[in-house]
């Protein structure tokens, strides 16, 4: 396929990604939690394959590999998270196994990046500890309860903070585009993933949070997916 119809449908693919992600918190407003696990799940699928079309440009195969298996453990975190909802009783059991599919994908985005160089660690060691010590202090503000669930937070946000701070390791060593969008990404799952905690273990649930963790939460895998594209 040629480059300029790789990203005329990859456009496409992010267009209704966007689209399928507005209707998902639509009927999650409405708490239609069936319809929205559906459309939930269809904008998984098209970050999925806005991943699979950059991957086609992508030179190193090892690197779309690593990538595109992380977006795919980032829609079945997502589909399990989404059906706690469906299942309150099981809550914490679909959320501590979603939460282990994040994390296993943002495992394989930390082996991605190794494929590349091997990060500065002086850039990338604080900019991890800033990423722990920022959710520390958000989780404090916030006041979040999270019971039983607290050990495995903490654990997924040492995990996400090493993701945080591999990629922008990697920046430091190149600024180069594809690997600016990918830390890009990683801090915008940081911030995503915080602002979710704080919807379920805090003292407050708005609508304009749900929307900030999905915004920001399609916006990472998306620049993940596009860094594929820009090597």
């Amino acid at each position: 396929m040629q480059t300029a119809a790789v990203w005329g449908i990859f456009t496409i693919a992010v267009i209704i990604c966007i689209l399928m992600a507005h209707r998902f918190l639509t009927v999650s407003h409405r708490n239609e939690y069936r319809k929205a696990f559906l459309f939930k799940g269809c904008a998984g699928l098209c970050f999925i394959a806005a991943g699979g079309l950059t991957a086609s440009l992508c030179p190193d195969r090892r690197f779309a590999l690593f990538v595109i298996s992380g977006l795919i453990l980032g829609l079945a975190g997502d589909q399990l998270l989404a059906l706690r909802f469906i299942y309150p009783r099981k809550h914490n059991t679909f959320f501590a196994i979603g939460g282990s599919s994040f994390a296993a994908g943002h495992i394989l985005y930390i082996i991605a990046l190794f494929q590349n160089d091997c990060p500065v660690w002086m850039a990338a060691i604080p900019v991890g500890a800033a990423g722990v010590a920022a959710s520390l202090i958000f989780a404090r503000m916030m006041k979040l309860r999270a019971g039983v669930m607290r050990i495995p937070l903490i654990g997924y946000i040492l995990i996400l903070s090493a993701a945080l701070a591999v990629s922008w390791g990697n920046a430091a060593g190149q600024l180069l585009p594809n690997r600016l969008i990918f830390a890009a990404g990683s801090l915008l799952f940081l911030i995503s993933d915080n602002i979710l905690f704080a919807f379920c273990f805090g003292d407050r649930r708005t609508g304009a949070m749900n929307r900030a963790i999905h915004g920001t939460y399609y916006a990472a895998q998306l620049s993940i997916a596009l860094s594929m594209g820009l090597m």
